[in-house]
């Protein structure tokens, strides 16, 4: 979102948000196929980013794209240290959290 209006309430996202999302969200990972599920959660103030938690069958898939994203084009921060457990990323104006199936 460009600008965050001044009356908007948690929730308030509309489906053209989510479409911006998702269409920022394949250009970073491209076209990564062992995902079992993809949750989204907008942001809940205007300062914060709308948060992305992707849910991959293994740990060889958490470190998969993790090194995947570090070599994708938009500056990556990760946040904290990756671990079996997954790991967490602010990348393309979204909040990125990666974990195995059961961690989500």
């Amino acid at each position: 979102m460009s600008s965050w209006p001044e009356d908007a309430q948690w929730g308030d996202w509309v489906l053209g948000d989510l479409a911006d999302l998702v269409d920022r969200l394949t250009d970073v990972i491209g076209r990564y196929t062992d995902v079992e599920l993809v949750k989204v959660a907008p942001p809940r103030e205007p300062e914060t980013l709308p948060t992305v938690t992707m849910v991959v069958a293994d740990d060889g898939g958490i470190f998969r794209l993790r090194s995947e994203m570090a070599a994708c084009e938009y500056p990556v921060r990760f946040l904290g240290a990756m671990s079996e457990d997954g790991w967490a990323a602010e990348v393309a104006g979204i909040r990125l959290r990666v974990v195995p199936v059961g961690g989500e």
